[in-house]
This record gives C-alpha cells, sequence and structure tokens, in this order.
C-alpha cells in the first residue's frame, strides 16, 4: 500500500515530539536543532516499507511511553542497581534508550522483535552503536526453539508497549504466559496497549484492529496493567 493511502502514515511529526524524546535525542544521540525532524523523517521513512505499522506511520514510537508511568523512576533505579531488562516488540528500541539516557548500563539489557531490520535502524535513530550494548533476539514471542528461552526467569523489568493489541484474546492470552515466563521473584512488567472495557475486533480494509481485552479469570501469574492518559 503507498503511502498516500494508507490510514496509518502521517506525512508530519507534528505533536509527536514530546520533549522527553527530544531530550534523549539531543543528549544520548546528540542530535539537536533543525536536524533533528530531518533526521527522524529519514529514518521513519526508511522503517515504513519493513512492515506498515502504526506505531511507525504515526510516528508512535516518539511518544514518551515508559517514562510517563509513576513507576519509571523506580525501575531506572533498579536498571542502575543491575536489574536486567527486556523490552519484548522493541520496535526501534526507544524504550531502552529513554532508560539509558538516564546514565545507566545497557549491559543488561535484552530487546526481542521479529524484524530485525527495525532494530538495527535504532543504531541509526540513535546514533548509538558504539555504546548500546544491549542483546537484540530475533524471534517470535510465541515461537517454539527459540532463544529466548535462555531469558525464562532471569528478568526483571518486562517492557512491551504498543503489542498486546496486535492479537486476538486467545493469543493475546497466549502471549502473556509467555512473556510471564521471563519474570522472577519481584518482576515488573510496564507498558501500554489499545484497551477498553468492553473488547473488540475490529476489521478495516488494512487490517484487524484489537482491542485488548480485560480479563478477571482463574489463570495463574495474572497480570495488571495500568493505564495512563496521553499515550495517543
Amino acid at each position: 500500500m503507498s503511502n498516500e493511502k494508507s490510514p496509518w502514515y502521517k506525512p508530519n511529526i507534528g505533536p509527536r515530539l514530546k520533549p522527553m524524546i527530544r531530550r534523549v535525542c539531543e543528549t544520548w544521540a546528540g542530535i539537536v536543532g533543525k536536524e533533528l525532524e530531518t533526521h527522524l523523517h529519514c529514518i521513519r521513512d526508511q522503517a515504513w516499507p519493513l512492515g506498515e505499522y502504526p506505531c511507525i506511520g504515526e510516528w508512535m514510537f516518539l511518544l514518551p511511553s515508559i517514562s510517563i508511568f509513576p513507576d519509571s523512576v523506580d525501575i531506572i533505579d533498579r536498571v542502575r542497581v543491575g536489574a536486567t531488562v527486556l523490552d519484548v516488540g522493541c520496535c526501534f528500541g526507544q524504550n531502552l534508550r529513554l532508560i539509558a539516557a538516564e546514565g545507566v548500563s545497557t549491559k543488561k539489557m535484552y530487546a526481542t522483535n521479529i524484524n530485525a531490520e527495525l532494530w538495527d535502524l535504532g543504531f541509526e535513530l540513535f546514533r548509538d552503536r558504539d555504546k548500546m550494548k544491549a542483546k537484540f533476539i530475533h524471534s517470535d514471542i510465541l515461537g517454539k526453539g527459540t532463544n529466548l528461552q535462555l531469558l525464562n526467569r532471569q528478568i526483571d523489568i518486562i517492557i512491551a508497549c504498543q503489542f498486546l493489541h496486535l492479537f486476538d484474546w486467545n493469543w493475546q492470552l497466549a502471549a502473556m504466559k509467555r512473556v510471564m515466563e521471563f519474570s522472577r521473584h519481584r518482576s515488573v512488567f510496564i507498558g501500554y496497549q489499545r484497551v477498553q472495557v468492553q473488547a473488540q475486533e475490529v476489521s478495516r480494509p488494512w487490517g484487524t484492529i484489537y482491542y485488548c481485552w480485560f480479563h478477571r479469570g482463574d489463570h495463574r501469574n495474572t497480570v495488571s496493567i495500568a493505564m495512563v492518559d496521553g499515550c495517543s
């Protein structure tokens, strides 16, 4: 689908570039002034053909993301003293950069995505191939026999943003069960998804949108997801 025909492709950044991300780009990536928007357009347009994801076409990767959560300060403090972090469905790895920009080590960070090219573009986006030491694992989160099994019960902070709503209810449940296998005692799960009290599966000419199910049942390892206004 061409840029002009896709409802997910927004030609202009508009209000998406928030002060938090601008600060990360300036302090971590060293990109300042007018160069920044030109650089962002260049990377976004390289990424768009890789899957035409709404989070890329609509510039949602520029949102302040996990930094708006009240727990973000505690998470950064835990990483500073050695906590392990996994970003599930990491896209460019922007959430890991939000943490790294606070001056913490990236050596205990992990990221996984089904599209390895997006992670590689993240190095160009943030110009940090020499200092971002997070380990990327190219994998389908629900696939069998992947290297992700090495992270089972090894992760303290699990990030999943704009991820669960990619699946219908059965796959959402399977994905959450898989994510919880990475956790250990006192692990934290943080992220935001498209949700509403009454779940919906909406078909459009360009694809299907799943609004996450709120569910209370007997499934073990149930997770509460805190939703914060201002993510759109």
